[in-house]
């Protein structure tokens, strides 16, 4: 029993580094996974009005295409506002919200500046004067 132990004892103070090493990169992946997420959700709103001007452009060829078949004349017309509703949509939100960032002074990545009526620094640097 003395033995188990003794020999767990000393498998666990020689495995007790690489468990550290093994947190350190995990840490590395971690914030490479949030920095490589993060670039890749600045790109969702281009990739979706992309997705919405190829279905438009979808329903225009079959618009064009389906000659003089009504029921496809009017899948593709819908289609085409579909697209156009959706890209309008799109569009304006992405617009408000840079609109919002203005206002409010908040920058890709910024902080959020509180706006003060008087600048309570100043009040303290001149009691202590």
């Amino acid at each position: 029993m003395k033995k188990k132990i003794l020999s767990l004892g000393v498998l666990s103070v020689l495995a007790l580094p690489a468990v550290a090493f093994a947190a350190v990169t995990t840490l590395t992946y971690f914030d490479s996974f949030l920095t490589n997420f993060g670039s890749l959700l600045t790109k969702v709103p281009a990739i979706l009005v992309a997705i919405a001007v190829i279905y438009f452009l979808w329903g225009v060829i079959k618009f064009v295409a389906s000659g003089d078949e009504e029921e496809a004349r009017k899948a593709g017309r819908d289609r085409m506002i579909h697209g156009v509703i959706a890209i309008a949509v799109m569009v304006s939100i992405w617009g408000l919200v840079a609109f919002l960032q203005k206002v409010t002074g908040i920058d890709k990545g910024g902080v959020i500046k509180i706006p003060t009526a008087i600048n309570t620094v100043d009040i303290i640097n001149s009691a202590n004067s």
